[in-house]
């Protein structure tokens, strides 16, 4: 799934996120291929705030994503400690655990021979882990790393519904008008698997802290 949130997309990979400077709340639908049957729609909430003078913060994540007959859950609560050297300066350290399930979602095509993936898919196990994740950030800049998924990276489960991957990110804060505006670039990485890589690249420009 495509997490394109400003204040979402790194929290739902990186931990350390979690209540880091501030929180936030997000909401997202979307479906794919109108008027299609079994097209793709997925529903996504995620919430996430400090505590404890924003020494910590604690979060979490609930994604659904049905595709034809197939619907698979995923959920995931954070917790992360900031470090405050100073008032720009902070580093932040987070631990997520996991959750994840998919299954049958109304009936397939299959007539013929059972297929032991959908009998398989039919029992519903859900399958757990935890991701563990790192943020520093100083006053005109921030970047993160995280580490996902590491009881299946460690475990080397050959039947699991999760697949390890890595993260990191790295985003500028840069005062514009005097410091009322603030302009971001923004660049991600993340490793999904042995092929597959994903960029992202932004560019993010607040008015007065209000737009």
């Amino acid at each position: 799934p495509l997490f394109s949130q400003k204040l979402t997309n790194s929290f739902i990979y990186n931990p350390a996120l979690a209540g880091h400077t501030f929180g936030s709340i997000t909401y997202a639908y979307r479906q794919n291929y109108a008027n299609v049957p079994g097209a793709p729609k997925n529903h996504f909430l995620s919430m996430h705030t400090p505590f404890a003078n924003h020494k910590m913060g604690m979060g979490f994540n609930v994604f659904q994503e049905d595709v034809n007959f197939i619907r698979n859950t995923y959920a995931s609560i954070a917790g992360a400690y900031h470090l405050h050297f100073n008032r720009y300066n902070i580093l932040s350290v987070g631990v997520s655990g996991e959750y994840n399930l998919t299954r049958l979602n109304g009936s397939s095509n299959t007539i013929s021979e059972p297929d032991p993936v959908l009998n398989q898919l039919q029992s519903g196990d859900p399958t757990y882990d935890f991701s563990f994740g790192v943020n520093y950030q100083t006053r005109h800049f921030k970047a993160g790393f995280a580490v996902n998924r590491l009881a299946t990276s460690w475990l080397k489960k050959e039947s699991t519904n999760l697949t390890n991957y890595f993260s990191g990110y790295a985003q500028g804060l840069i005062p514009m008008r005097g410091g009322d505006d603030l302009l971001e670039p923004y660049v991600a990485f993340r490793k999904f698997s042995e092929t597959n890589d994903t960029y992202d690249v932004g560019l993010f420009y607040t008015v007065d802290a209000k737009i």
